[in-house]
């Protein structure tokens, strides 16, 4: 009788994790990545050519106010402005957020004095998401992988491009390697696959992708690199023990008020279960490990005066 074959361990880090994702996409080494990424969703006339980081921590003039954190945010050298964020669980207002999102970088072009005459640069907010948000939102139209917004009037004719929204809907992509004919194609792939990856595809042997394929590899990854993955991993489980949370307590108490009670102490309990696989493992100070998971020191402290006491 044949014994079962131990699980293989990853080669490359998992692309839809927030630090993958960051690694591949959002360091200046890797900025043709990002460049060639972009470029195969872009119109022609808005292809980039070069382009630049830009900070990504916006604090409105009221310290009061909301901090906002993008995944990536950057500039084209033609003065495009681009928010990317990978988001790996649905959210009840994202077309909201997406909008907010946008308007940071739409006020933030304005110009002191009266010579300004309001010409705006284009703001593009592309959401990369690792689920179906057509199931619940245009379930009466096609789902489609790729979904694009604009300002258009009552008949559909765009009245401004100046904020332009695109929803990359990974679930939907079913393409084999066989099967991918664009660039688009081919990234898609790359995204929804990679982490399971044991060897290069033909269909990827280019240098854009031999790149990518080099800057995820897990191996080489510093310590600390390794340690920050792990916890971004370690998140994206702890989801799903939170909705796996919710849907009990939905059958248990209706599905509204059970839903809603199930996500928010199910992903309370996942935020406390990686700080503590953290603070066991003993890698990171608690001041690392607030900074990286965007909680306050005072959090991570209270956790781990709960482990010394058990």
């Amino acid at each position: 009788m044949a014994k079962n074959k131990p699980p293989s361990i990853p080669i490359f880090i998992d692309p839809t994790s927030d630090f993958g994702f960051k690694k591949l996409f959002g360091e200046e080494a890797n900025k043709d990545l990002l460049i060639d990424f972009l470029n195969s969703m872009l119109p022609a006339h808005h292809q980039i050519a070069e382009l630049n980081f830009e900070k990504n921590d916006h604090q409105f003039d009221s310290p009061e106010d909301r901090r906002v954190i993008f995944d990536i945010y950057c500039k084209a050298v033609t003065g495009e402005y681009f928010i990317i964020e990978m988001q790996k669980s649905p959210q009840e207002h994202i077309i909201d957020r997406s909008i907010f999102y946008v308007s940071t970088s739409v006020t933030k072009q304005g110009v002191k004095g009266s010579e300004w005459q309001y010409n705006l640069k284009t703001v593009y907010f592309i959401g990369i998401l690792n689920f179906e948000y057509d199931e619940d939102i245009f379930f009466w139209k096609k789902r489609k992988l790729l979904r694009n917004f604009a300002l258009r009037d009552e008949q559909g004719v765009v009245v401004s491009e100046r904020l332009q929204f695109k929803f990359l809907q990974l679930p939907f992509f079913k393409k084999k390697p066989h099967q991918l004919r664009t660039r688009f194609d081919k990234w898609c792939y790359f995204l929804q696959n990679l982490e399971s990856l044991d060897h290069i595809p033909k269909i990827l042997n280019e240098p854009i992708f031999m790149k990518a394929l080099s800057a995820a590899q897990i191996e080489k990854m510093s310590p600390l690199q390794y340690t920050a993955y792990l916890m971004s991993r370690n998140a994206k489980m702890d989801y799903e023990l939170a909705m796996d949370y919710a849907k009990k307590k939905a059958a248990e108490k209706g599905w509204t008020e059970g839903l809603e009670e199930g996500i928010e102490k199910g992903m309370e309990k996942g935020m406390e279960l990686s700080i503590e696989k953290l603070l066991i493992k003993n890698k990171l100070t608690v001041e690392e490990i607030a900074e990286t998971i965007e909680v306050p020191i005072e959090y991570v402290l209270k956790i781990k005066e709960r482990l010394a006491e058990s």
